[in-house]
């Protein structure tokens, strides 16, 4: 019946709303619809709803129209407000798709970290396992990728170091060896990854994925991609945010080559919009 009145009285303004399918337990409360108007019609809504809803409509605008804080992690600072920062991608894999496993090896990784360092790389992302179709490798033996290298990037250079991995026990082992970031393509799937990366005052990079990692990446068909996509990545961040994690330490990514056809260019194109807002 709120939630109702909600859709009733916005529309009435003349805004538009959107159905969304409500998050996961225990947050099922949270996700109901997105509201789009204009500053004046939320004006007019907030000054109508009941205090709760209109504090909680206005937490989320200021965070979605306000430029982003910089970030913090480790002694590393981030402004995303004024500035874009280039990752270099080291996969210390034999089967990488994106190298080839051209980079595989401690002595080999080092040399490519050095290139990526003098051709201006901000941030260096390790990953441990390749993202293709297969059967998943031991966290083990993917720490034992991943740990030492790390260590030893993070004692070489002032940069900061990220960890591409799903794996929990990964992720704690790449932070205890340095790493401030953890880019996760499952999307955090995993609730205890969200324990970890509050525990380790880490960052996390939280991608859509259609399905689970190392599967076939088919074609996703749905009415709206990118109110799909901005659904799930709420979601995810909610429950991030309900685990510990501060908001400004959330970052986000629609995961654009896995599952969304080129033809569909609405995420691309709506990215600029910020239109992803998490109150906290």
């Amino acid at each position: 019946a709120a939630l109702r009145r909600v859709v009733v009285e916005f529309a009435r303004l003349g805004g538009a709303v959107s159905a969304l399918a409500p998050a996961a337990p225990p947050l099922q409360d949270r996700l109901q619809v997105v509201l789009a108007g204009t500053a004046a019609q939320f004006d007019r809504f907030m000054g109508e709803a009941a205090p709760p809803l209109a504090a909680a409509v206005r937490t989320t605008l200021r965070a979605t129209i306000a430029s982003p804080p910089a970030v913090t992690l480790g002694r590393h600072q981030f402004h995303f407000a004024s500035r874009v920062y280039v990752a270099g991608i080291l996969n210390n894999t034999p089967d990488s798709f994106y190298d080839r496993g051209r980079y595989y090896g401690p002595q080999t990784a080092l040399a490519r970290a050095d290139e990526m360092v003098r051709e201006g790389a901000d941030v260096i992302e390790v990953g441990g396992e390749t993202a293709q179709q297969g059967d998943p490798i031991p966290a083990r033996e993917e720490i034992e990728r991943v740990a030492p290298l790390i260590a030893e990037l993070v004692r070489r250079y002032d940069r900061p170091v990220a960890v591409d991995t799903y794996k929990p026990e990964v992720a704690r082992a790449a932070i205890e060896a340095g790493a401030v970031l953890v880019n996760d393509i499952s999307g955090a799937a995993n609730p205890e990854m969200a324990r970890v990366i509050a525990t380790g005052h880490a960052g996390i990079v939280i991608m859509h994925l259609h399905g689970r990692p190392k599967q076939h990446y088919t074609d996703i068909d749905v009415p709206s991609m990118m109110d799909w996509v901005a659904a799930f990545l709420w979601r995810r961040s909610t429950e991030m945010i309900a685990a510990g994690v501060p908001r400004e330490r959330i970052l986000v990514d629609p995961g654009l080559n896995f599952g969304k056809h080129p033809s569909r260019g609405d995420v691309a194109e709506r990215l600029h919009s910020r239109s992803l807002a998490v109150a906290s």
